[in-house]
């Protein structure tokens, strides 16, 4: 079962990366153009995260062998710096963490996670 589980949750993943990888880029735009409601696409994105980092913890917690490549320490690093943007009202910083930071590591694991998956 754990293993069906692995699985299951690693296709998710995979479909969901590029979801978030595209999100950012919008986001990193819609802050650069001052487009309306990029703060409610941002929450979203931030939830969509946390569940990615849940979901990549619940599988090293199952197969420490697997996802090797994840980079917890600086995606949580990237999110502790969104986070003090954000409280800063330092929209540039976050549109620069978004498009130049955010998305490179999203597509670097994503890149990571076809070589596992297929």
């Amino acid at each position: 079962m754990p293993q069906q589980l692995i699985d299951e949750t690693i296709e998710s993943i995979h479909e969901y990366l590029p979801k978030l990888s595209a999100a950012a880029e919008k986001i990193s735009s819609d802050i650069q153009y001052n487009r309306n409601n990029w703060l409610d696409a941002l929450l979203m994105f931030l939830d969509g995260m946390d569940w990615l980092i849940q979901a990549v913890q619940g599988i090293r917690k199952i197969n420490d062998q697997l996802l090797t490549e994840w980079d917890g320490e600086t995606m949580n690093s990237l999110l502790v710096q969104m986070n003090q943007a954000m409280e800063q009202s330092d929209f540039v910083s976050m549109s620069d963490l978004l498009q130049h930071e955010m998305k490179p590591l999203l597509s670097t694991f994503q890149a990571n996670l076809e070589k596992v998956s297929h």
